[in-house]
């Protein structure tokens, strides 16, 4: 899909088009690995690069890479705002400026950027990374000159949200891939928790019949490998374990995420 939006937004600055694939296929990982720090991280370089965009459009120049940006604030809105619309359509003057003023204010506001109450969780990032696709695709309409077949296509690839591989329905985590062995789920698991869990909530969440053979077979043997440290009752992913677990994630989008 890179090359296709890449080729619809041949025109705009090479660098910036490049960087906003960039971050958005990152924080498109990061949505799928369940990691929404990640992602409200991700999020906020992909909203820099829209936000240079609009200056490019409103202004024909932009903030240099490597310079400090402006703040996202209502002086900045207003800005935009004012250019005449003889330079910028309402697109680029007052929609997409003002959506990146929530993105920003909403993601400080979730304990990404400061310490607040409030950690970001799924539905957070639904907002955030469903705001991240919109931009994507309003650029896509606003500036290739493409047929409307073509972007049409490309945007109906990106409307293929991609699936978290957990689920946490409120009172278990549960792996959507009926297809994964008993052993990998349990990778994912603990990627995704990215703290201990005891064997009887890993039991809970792969629905293993045995314990016995879940201890020794499963955990056990995950413990030799070194991928995940199982002291008997508790269980928490290793280094080795996280690359593991990303490498059976990545697989899981390639066959169930975008083409």
């Amino acid at each position: 899909m890179k090359d296709d939006i890449e080729n619809l937004l041949d025109g705009l600055p090479v660098e910036l088009v490049q960087r906003l694939i960039d971050r958005y296929e990152k924080a498109s990982l990061a949505y799928c690995y369940n990691n929404w720090s990640n992602l409200f991280s991700e999020s906020g370089c992909f909203s820099e690069i829209v936000f240079r965009l609009t200056q490019w459009h409103c202004f024909g120049k932009y903030t240099e890479i490597g310079e400090r940006l402006e703040d996202f604030n209502i002086d900045a809105l207003r800005k935009f705002e004012s250019t005449s619309k003889q330079k910028a359509p309402d697109e680029w003057r007052i929609i997409i400026p003002r959506v990146l003023f929530a993105m920003r204010q909403f993601r400080n506001a979730r304990g990404d950027m400061h310490e607040t109450l409030i950690s970001p969780n799924f539905i957070d990032s639904e907002y955030i990374y469903s705001s991240m696709e919109w931009l994507l695709c309003e650029i896509l309409r606003l500036k290739s000159g493409k047929s409307r077949e073509e972007i049409n296509l490309v945007i109906k690839k990106i409307e293929a949200h991609y699936a978290p591989m957990v689920w946490d329905s409120g009172t278990t985590m549960r792996v959507l891939s009926t297809k994964l062995s008993c052993r990998d789920q349990v990778l994912v698991l603990l990627y995704s928790c990215q703290e201990a869990q005891t064997v009887e909530e890993l039991l809970r969440e792969t629905e293993y019949v045995s314990k016995s053979r879940f201890r020794s077979t499963i955990l056990g043997e995950l413990h030799k490998q070194r991928l995940i440290e199982y002291d008997g009752e508790k269980c928490k992913i290793s280094p080795l374990g996280i690359i593991e677990a990303e490498k059976i994630i990545k697989n899981w989008m390639e066959k169930n995420g975008k083409e």
